[in-house]
């Protein structure tokens, strides 16, 4: 548990270093006015309302069990309502906030590159694995804000990490109580571990790009969306 008060506040501190200094940039005011301009004529767009709804299931781990999960460790008189709206406005203030820290430096990096906004704003992993790093390596002390940067990645990874194991964890030793003790728990742990492990070097492959964009497509779209509908349903009509 001190591990997770570790991961999951050290990445604000990091967002904080990042938006201040991407605020003393040039262009980096570009780069802002590109994040908050809107064409509310998208909002016509079905394709858009079923982005956001997989973007903010995804980013709240909803439907995934990882939120179930950890409230069973709750009590059952709990302030469900207080805890539901803190950690939404928690997480919708995090991810506007982390964007002021993204596009300062896209905008720097457009008035230095002498391109569009629209050039480097990538999506999907190109973001954060091209653009952005493409972004950093143009500032005095790079190699400094690179490791801030990955170091936050790192650090956000991990904290999803031990979402995921608890809940598979949570799940299997409710089935099988005897896994309870300590040592076997430990056992366990290593093995779903290592199983993400060799999981994982798929993604490292030369077609990893595509298994990642596979995965991400349909585990976070539509078909996670019916599924969190499915699980209000029987919380709310048989739990």
């Amino acid at each position: 548990m001190q591990v997770v008060y570790i991961t999951a506040t050290f990445p604000y501190l990091i967002l904080l270093v990042l938006i201040i200094h991407g605020a003393t940039l040039p262009g980096s005011l570009d780069g802002v006015r590109f994040y908050l301009s809107s064409d509310w004529s998208k909002l016509l767009s079905a394709q858009v309302w079923s982005d956001a709804a997989s973007q903010i299931l995804y980013s709240m781990n909803i439907g995934l069990g990882v939120v179930i999960s950890t409230a069973s460790n709750k009590k059952f008189e709990n302030n469900v309502v207080r805890d539901a709206l803190a950690i939404t406005i928690g997480n919708c203030c995090t991810s506007f906030f982390a964007g002021f820290a993204i596009f300062s430096v896209l905008g720097h990096m457009a008035l230095k590159k002498n391109i569009s906004m629209d050039s480097v704003a990538n999506a999907g992993p190109g973001l954060a694995f091209v653009a952005y790093p493409e972004a950093l390596s143009l500032l005095p002390g790079s190699p400094f804000w690179s490791i801030f940067f990955f170091l936050t990645l790192f650090m956000l990874g991990v904290d999803v990490l031990f979402g995921n194991l608890e809940t598979i964890t949570t799940a299997i030793v409710g089935e099988f109580p005897a896994l309870q003790e300590w040592r076997r728990k430990m056992i366990l742990l290593g093995v779903l571990c290592f199983s993400f492990y060799l999981l994982g070097l798929l993604l490292i492959t030369q077609g990893g790009i595509f298994w990642f964009t596979l995965m991400d497509t349909y585990s976070t779209g539509f078909g996670l969306i019916i599924i969190t509908l499915l699980m209000c349903v029987g919380i709310t009509c048989c739990y």
